[in-house]
């Protein structure tokens, strides 16, 4: 991990005074919070920042800034990197924990779903049968809407009604 940042620095030494790469360790710090959370991305954040202020010391040509201007500037680089770093591997675990709530209520769904089908083939069976039950019964039966509307008469009860 130590590697691509220390590259990063001498690359960055060689460059031209003017010469930033501030976006490249945001972007390692933003990736590394992302995958590997909060810790990585504070310990490539302070990383980040003590290298940016190597540099601003000991880079060639450089002549070396007054103390306060480089504990101002690295104080700078490591508040913006820490909260780069902080709200990238918030995001991220927050999108973890979406992903599992979705995986869990999938597959809470899908066993829902599962007992509805059973249910529903329970109820048409039970169904089947009662009409069954009432068309072979020798016992008149009727049955009405709240309306008055007749729904189901059985062959009993149509020769009893004539």
């Amino acid at each position: 991990m130590n590697a691509p940042f220390s590259r990063l620095a001498r690359l960055g030494m060689r460059l031209s005074p003017g010469a930033s790469f501030t976006l490249f360790y945001l972007l390692g710090i933003a990736v590394a919070g992302w995958r590997l959370g909060l810790a990585a991305a504070m310990f490539l954040a302070f990383l980040a920042a003590v290298l940016l202020m190597a540099h601003d010391w000991i880079g060639p040509g450089f002549a070396p800034p007054s103390p306060w201007l480089s504990f101002w500037n690295s104080g700078t680089h490591l508040l913006v990197f820490c909260g780069v770093g902080w709200v990238i591997a918030e995001l991220g675990r927050l999108n973890r924990g979406v992903e599992q709530l979705v995986e869990q209520r999938t597959t809470r769904w899908q066993t829902e779903a599962g007992e509805h089908k059973a249910t529903a083939a329970r109820l048409a069976e039970a169904l089947e049968f009662n009409e069954t039950l009432i068309a072979a019964s020798n016992v008149g039966i009727c049955a009405y809407k709240g309306s008055g509307e007749c729904i189901l008469v059985n062959e009993a009860m149509a020769k009893i009604a004539g």
